[in-house]
């Protein structure tokens, strides 16, 4: 060791006991001082950031948490930033607070999340980033018939109906319904963006169909698609 009253050790990379010895060399003698322990923390390291779903659907929010934390003094603080698609900067989650959990608002853009995370020492360290991919909003174009007209004759079925669906979580699952005259709706078709009608009208007849998102993110019905059917040809007597 270095001999005087004061003694700096440098970059500490582990705890170390200290203490000093003071020799007498006139009388021969040596005494120690009371060792003192200086603890050297651990590296601090953010944790793990993880989002409970990382798939969405528009405008709904998300539970965050950052897990795993360690090093430094115990004692953490967390900053929780995200950076929305098409931003180059990253910016204070909007009401955040320094906890290792976050609620998003509702989000209806894909958003990165990251958290920095502080601790005694001025030590911080940041996690990973977390991507929370938001769909796009979920609808539904209008029913189209293949034929050019939304008219048939009497005692045929008309041609091929079709929907196309975009936006929330594919697949999609479809239910057609038919309402023939004044009766009441009735499940028909397959599980399919498309719908051939099997059965022959006699009466004028409604068409729709209900398409459903996965993962939850939503249901629309279709406005209905009228067919109309020519009456009857009544041979002349």
């Amino acid at each position: 060791g270095l001999s005087g009253t004061s003694y700096s050790p440098g970059i500490l990379n582990a705890t170390r006991l200290f203490r000093v010895k003071t020799h007498n060399a006139r009388c021969a003698t040596t005494v120690y001082s009371n060792p003192i322990q200086v603890t050297v923390y651990a590296p601090l390291l953010a944790g793990t950031l993880s989002p409970s779903a990382p798939l969405i659907c528009f405008n709904a929010s998300q539970a965050l948490s950052i897990a795993g934390t360690s090093g430094g003094d115990a004692t953490y603080s967390y900053t929780w930033e995200h950076k929305p698609t098409g931003s180059s900067t990253w910016t204070t989650a909007p009401s955040s607070s320094s906890s290792s959990s976050y609620s998003t608002p509702a989000l209806t853009t894909t958003t990165a999340y990251r958290v920095r995370v502080n601790s005694g020492c001025n030590l911080e360290d940041t996690s990973n980033v977390a991507i929370v991919d938001v769909a796009q909003p979920f609808q539904i174009n209008p029913i189209t018939l293949s034929s050019s007209s939304d008219s048939v004759c009497y005692n045929t079925t008309p041609s091929n109906f079709s929907v196309t669906a975009s936006g929330g979580r594919s697949p999609y699952s479809y239910q057609w319904e038919r309402k023939i005259g004044s009766g009441s709706w009735q499940n028909v078709g397959t599980n399919s963006s498309n719908y051939q009608e099997s059965t022959s009208q006699t009466q004028n007849t409604q068409y729709r169909v209900t398409v459903s998102s996965s993962a939850g993110c939503g249901s629309i019905t279709s406005a209905a698609y009228n067919v109309y059917v020519f009456g009857s040809v009544t041979p002349p007597t």
